[in-house]
C-alpha cells in the first residue's frame, strides 16, 4: 500500500509535481499503473524522463491544462543535468517520493543526481518522503536530513485490517529425516546451495520434490509435502526463490519443468528480463497458462520480482536457499501477499510463506 497511500498524500497536498527519483526502477511501474487505476487520481499525468528528451514539454503542458503531473527519474542517468527542468521547479510544486529508499546501498553518483534535482529554487518547501518495505537502518543510513520517520508492520496491520491477506507460516518436511541427518557428518548435510550448484546431480530430488508440492507424487517419503492440504485448493502459482547464478536457475527451471508438465515455469533473470518488466512478464505468463487450460505458473527468481511486485495470483513463496540475510528474506516472503483475485477468481484471503527443511 505504500504507492497508493503516497499518490493520495500526493493529490491532498496542493503540490502540482510529484518527482520519483528510484535506482529500484521497476517501483515506476507501480506508480504509473495504480494512477491510472483509481479515479481519485484521474487528474494525474504519468511522464518518463528515460529516453525522452521532451519530457519538459509534457510537464509543462499536463500543468497548463491544470492536471498534476508524475514523473518518473532514474537514479542511473550518468549526467545529472538531464533534470535541470526538475531542478527549477519551485520548491512549492515539489513532492518527492524515493520509493525503495534504501541510502545506504546508493553509490555516490546516484546520491549526486537526487541532490542535484533536490537543490533546485529555494521558494516555499517541497514535501521529500523516502518510501520502503525493508529495514529502517538502510533507509537513514546516508540521508542528510530526516525530520521524522513513519513505521508500519504487517504484524499490526493484520490485527487492524479486515480485508487484510493474512501470513500463514508452513515448514514442510520429508518423511523419517531426522534418522537420515542424525547419520550424517555436517560436511554431508542436503544443502539448496549444493543443489543449486548443480541441478543436474540433484535432478532426481527437485523432480520428486516439485511433483509431491503439486500433489503428484505417491512417493510415501514425499507425501506431507502436497500444497493441497495446506491451501485446501488447488496450487497453481507458486514463486520459488532459489540462490543461485542465472545459469543455474535455467538448469533449475528445466527440471521444474519436467516434474510440472501441465504447468508453465517462469524464469526471472536478467537474461530474460528485467525489475522493470518482470511483473508484467508474469502476469502476461499467467493470462496465456489460463488460455492455454495450463495447471498452473510457477515461478523461479533469485532476487529479481523480490520488491515492487505485486501478483495477486501467488498463493505461496517457497524459500528454497540455505542462510540468507533477514531483511531479504522477508522482502521476497511478501511477494505472496498482494491482495486481489486468485487465479481461481477467488478473493485471496491468506498468503503462504513455505521454508522446506531436510
Amino acid at each position: 500500500g505504500k504507492t497508493t497511500s503516497a499518490l493520495k498524500q500526493f493529490a491532498e497536498s496542493g503540490k502540482k509535481v510529484m518527482i520519483l527519483p528510484s535506482a529500484w526502477l521497476s517501483s515506476h511501474t507501480s506508480f504509473r499503473d495504480d494512477s491510472m487505476a483509481f479515479a481519485d487520481f484521474d487528474d494525474m499525468v504519468y511522464v518518463e524522463t528515460a529516453k525522452n528528451p521532451n519530457y519538459k514539454k509534457q510537464i509543462d503542458e499536463a500543468l497548463k491544462s491544470n492536471q498534476k503531473v508524475i514523473v518518473s527519474v532514474s537514479l542511473f542517468q550518468p549526467n545529472k543535468k538531464y533534470f535541470k527542468p526538475l531542478k527549477e521547479i519551485y520548491n512549492d510544486d515539489k513532492f518527492v517520493v524515493v520509493d525503495e529508499g534504501d541510502h545506504a546501498a546508493w553509490t555516490r553518483k546516484k546520491r549526486l543526481v537526487l541532490n542535484y534535482i533536490l537543490d533546485g529554487k529555494k521558494h516555499g518547501k517541497m514535501i521529500l518522503i523516502s518510501m520502503s518495505g525493508t529495514n529502517i537502518a538502510r533507509m537513514v543510513t546516508g540521508c542528510d536530513k530526516l525530520d521524522g520517520y513513519v513505521q508500519s508492520t504487517y504484524m499490526a496491520l493484520e490485527k487492524t485490517q479486515k480485508n487484510i491477506v493474512k501470513r500463514s507460516y508452513v515448514k514442510l518436511q520429508l518423511d523419517k529425516t531426522d534418522k537420515y541427518v542424525a547419520n550424517l557428518t555436517e560436511e554431508d548435510y542436503f544443502s539448496y546451495n549444493k543443489v543449486i550448484a548443480n541441478p543436474n546431480k540433484s535432478s532426481n530430488f527437485i523432480i520428486e520434490r516439485t511433483k509431491a508440492l503439486v500433489g503428484k507424487n505417491e512417493n510415501k517419503a514425499y507425501k506431507n509435502l502436497n500444497l493441497h492440504t495446506i491451501f485446501n485448493e488447488d496450487p497453481n502459482c507458486i514463486m520459488e526463490f532459489v540462490n543461485g547464478t542465472k545459469e543455474q536457475m535455467v538448469s533449475y527451471a528445466n527440471i521444474v519443468r519436467k516434474a510440472l508438465k501441465d504447468w508453465r515455469v517462469e524464469v526471472l533473470n536478467s537474461d530474460f528480463t528485467s525489475n522493470k518488466k518482470a511483473q508484467d512478464q508474469i502476469k502476461t505468463a499467467i493470462a496465456e497458462a489460463k488460455n492455454q487450460k495450463l495447471d498452473g505458473v510457477w515461478i523461479v527468481s533469485n532476487t529479481m520480482g523480490s520488491r515492487s511486485f505485486s501478483i495477486p495470483e501467488i498463493q505461496a513463496t517457497l524459500i528454497s536457499y540455505d542462510n540468507g540475510g533477514m531483511d531479504p528474506t522477508i522482502q521476497k516472503m511478501s511477494r505472496s501477499l498482494t491482495p486481489g483475485k486468485l487465479w481461481n477468481g477467488k478473493t485471496k484471503k491468506t498468503g503462504y510463506i513455505i521454508t522446506m527443511s531436510i
